[in-house]
């Protein structure tokens, strides 16, 4: 019974591990192409 607790236990550890890890990635990734696509886009003014 009680190895039964540990694992319950470590699974859901993992799992939200593994899904705190999934939602860091997918916000690098999104901070990346946020920073390619404000340079990509620039344009600069003429001084009037």
């Amino acid at each position: 019974m009680d190895i039964k607790k540990v694992w319950l236990f470590t699974k859901r550890w993992l799992r939200k591990l593994i899904m705190a890890f999934m939602l860091g990635f997918a916000n690098v990734i999104n901070q990346e192409t946020k920073t390619i696509d404000d340079t990509s886009f620039k344009t600069e003014q003429p001084e009037k």
